[in-house]
């Protein structure tokens, strides 16, 4: 918790803490920056730079006025709000100097391993907006490493999870390559990678489920694992026609399995590796990924939503709890730009003459009057009175 006193203005807002202030937050930012944390004070003032882009990606709003008067104030909406305590992880590599960094509020921080390649060159086409990936150009020793258990993580035959991630996976030489793995017991992996498929089992290949579908493209696609406790212990006592594994490709779930074996999901006391497998000789993926997310759960209506996650053609807003409090009066000044992604925000009163981007398939509500007089960029400005909607295009 940062507590803030007077009116000098912040020059950046960095981090997943909680920022208080007594007066007026003022934000005068001179680089990008992403804030994923609580902004708590009466009111909101961003300027920044012709080119700066201030993110915020929190849980809770402040209380009063928002005004943008230069630059982008950029409105996420985040797994942390989406998902709450069944988040376990959020890996978006926003953070080049630290990109194994969690971004979930319990920090389960990986670190990186030898030879690890870690490139931010490429834009996430995929995305709304560009941003950074983990991009993986070998098959050795590569990838990142937690010091222990996930906190919220205990994967085993009794316990459900999801693992979501966007990936573009490259030709590769090797047999099997990791992009989940842990090494209690030696060789059990959460999910594999290999020439045909995805394998989720031990590196042999001995216990485990293979879900064959061509992974190699060479273009970005969303990959989602589901597993279900309680339907495996269903399967144990003779149910049919009942599944606990679920792969979803692009939100669409292309393969269900029924099999079970308690030594496929096993992450005991090892270590988690993102991106390479236990051993140093090799198993490394090879390719890049994007926007790894880590859910305790097995919600397969939750796939839709980590497939809409920053995904800038999502065929619906995402339902999740605004940034912005809802009874504020916001001012976007000419000039400036307030940007919605993948956001569902309220305010009570509109005005200014900037611009507001709903590209990235967002929506603004306003409750009370509408007097903005600038530039609305797709999307849509809804009237929250009765009967009333106003669509800019």
């Amino acid at each position: 918790t940062l507590d803030i006193f007077g009116r000098k203005p912040l020059t950046a807002l960095k981090g997943e803490g909680v920022a208080k202030t007594m007066e007026g937050t003022r934000l005068e930012a001179s680089s990008n920056a992403w804030f994923a944390g609580s902004v708590r004070s009466p009111a909101f003032t961003f300027a920044g730079g012709s080119s700066v882009t201030q993110t915020l990606s929190g849980v809770n709003g402040w209380t009063g006025a928002t005004t943008v008067e230069s630059g982008t104030l950029e409105i996420a909406a985040s797994p942390v709000q989406i998902f709450g305590d069944a988040l376990v992880a959020w890996y978006p590599f926003e953070d080049a100097a630290n990109p194994g960094r969690d971004f979930s509020p319990r920090g389960n921080n990986l670190s990186a391993q030898a030879d690890f390649v870690h490139e931010c060159t490429e834009s996430n086409a995929p995305f709304a907006g560009a941003g950074q990936n983990l991009s993986i150009n070998n098959e050795k020793q590569a990838g990142l490493r937690s010091s222990g258990v996930l906190d919220g993580f205990d994967v085993d035959a009794d316990n459900s999870f999801t693992v979501s991630f966007w990936m573009r996976g490259d030709a590769h030489s090797k047999d099997v390559g990791s992009i989940f793995f842990n090494t209690s017991p030696a060789g059990s992996g959460i999910i594999c990678r290999e020439a045909n498929g995805l394998r989720i089992g031990d590196s042999s290949g001995a216990t485990s489920v293979t879900m064959s579908e061509n992974w190699a493209s060479g273009n970005w696609h969303h990959w989602a694992l589901v597993y279900d406790a309680e339907a495996a212990k269903q399967i144990d006592a003779g149910a049919t026609g009942v599944n606990c594994y679920y792969l979803y490709i692009d939100g669409v779930c292309k393969k269900a399995s029924s099999t079970r074996n308690a030594n496929i999901v096993n992450h005991a006391a090892g270590a988690f590796f993102l991106g390479r497998g236990f051993s140093s000789s090799g198993g490394a993926f090879k390719g890049a990924m994007d926007e790894v997310i880590v859910l305790n759960t097995a919600n397969t209506d939750d796939v839709a939503k980590l497939y809409n996650f920053r995904r800038a053609t999502a065929p619906t807003p995402k339902e999740a709890t605004g940034i912005l409090p809802t009874g504020t009066t916001l001012t976007v000044e000419e000039g400036a730009t307030l940007k919605l992604s993948a956001a569902n925000e309220t305010v009570r009163r509109l005005s200014g003459k900037g611009t507001i981007d709903l590209s990235g398939n967002s929506k603004l509500t306003v409750t009370k009057r509408n007097g903005f007089e600038g530039t609305v960029i797709g999307g849509e400005i809804t009237d929250g009175r009765p009967g009333i909607m106003m669509i800019v295009r």
